[in-house]
């Protein structure tokens, strides 16, 4: 299987949620994403492109960004019960593998190609990062960031009175940064992509935009291929999922929960909040039966100017699980 990889080097601190998922999710991105074409070629084309996802021709498909080193990239550790389950099967004189924020490529496949027992066996082997966040067939990883806490003042127009308050944020080593995969219908549509992460560079990803924050270099596209079984009954989503009405009526899989929330960025309405929703985590692994997710509506009843979208299409990985699914 093969798609672009799309690397980007963070200038700054990145303002994040809950980065042990991914540090800047899909839909954070594709609103991103959105915000630029709609700044770059106007109203008309987003309301354009937007509709061509909502028709189910999406021009192109993103997974949440996961950070890198050098040449090695990392991957979210799959929410999969064989996993625990084999753990418990092979009696206590074995080591469990304890769990981890992401693995590298090598994991990865093995995860792809072998299935949960050949990932167990390699993961065994592998080496463990100082703060246990990352997993690795190369030697011990080094911390790719470094988590901070800033603080910040925000001025209440009416009484002008100050108020602290603080957010959390990463800041990333020399060396490293963040990639993520695309899948496109056509090159003009990566030529589109490149042109608006470009222009976001210092716009800025994620929150606190205003102060600096989220700034990067784009350092370059290319092809990667992963090694991925034929015929394979199950896949692994790269991307938070929400799957349609039709798609939840015998959804089986193994999987992790998350909200999804957080301030609209629009002229016609910076202080409204998005609607809250609840989408499957990257990691998560279903059984194949040609799910694809949606834009989710999730614009507030006060907000009248324009509909408001999340990213919610599942960036999915072909793989073999080899046991009974959990019906969702």
């Amino acid at each position: 299987m093969r798609c672009k990889l799309i690397r980007l080097r963070p200038t700054g601190p990145l303002q994040v949620g809950d980065p042990t998922a991914s540090p800047l999710p899909a839909d954070t991105l594709f609103g991103a994403l959105c915000h630029g074409y709609r700044l770059l070629f106007g109203t008309e084309r987003l309301e354009k492109l937007l509709g061509s996802f909502r028709e189910d021709e999406p021009p192109f498909l993103i997974s949440s960004a996961y950070p890198y080193l050098d040449d090695t990239l990392f991957f979210p550790w799959p929410s999969m019960p064989p996993v625990e389950r084999a753990e418990r099967e092979r009696g206590a004189s074995d080591t469990p593998v304890e769990r981890t924020d992401y693995v590298d490529r090598e994991l990865f496949e093995a995860l792809l190609s072998g299935g949960p027992m050949e990932f167990l066996e390699l993961a065994r082997r592998a080496s463990r990062s100082a703060e246990g966040t990352l997993l690795s067939m190369d030697g011990e990883p080094p911390e790719l960031y470094s988590r901070s806490e800033r603080p910040r003042v925000r001025i209440d127009r009416l009484s002008r009175r100050s108020q602290i308050y603080h957010v959390h944020c990463l800041e990333f080593e020399e060396r490293a940064g963040l990639y993520f995969l695309s899948l496109m219908r056509e090159e003009t549509t990566l030529e589109e992509l490149v042109g608006v992460l470009r222009f976001l560079e210092t716009e800025g990803l994620g929150g606190e935009r205003s102060a600096g924050y989220g700034q990067f270099t784009l350092e370059g596209v290319e092809e990667i291929e992963f090694e991925v079984p034929s015929g394979a009954k199950w896949f692994i989503t790269l991307s938070p999922y929400f799957p349609r009405r039709s798609e939840v009526k015998g959804l089986q899989g193994y999987y992790q929960l998350t909200t999804r929330a957080g301030w609209i960025f629009s002229p016609e309405g910076r202080n409204l909040r998005k609607r809250r929703i609840r989408v499957f985590r990257e990691g998560s692994v279903f059984q194949e039966c040609h799910q694809r997710g949606e834009l989710v509506d999730v614009t507030p009843s006060a907000m009248t100017a324009h509909r408001l979208y999340r990213y919610g299409l599942a960036f999915k990985l072909p793989l073999e699980v080899g046991c009974d699914a959990v019906q969702v």
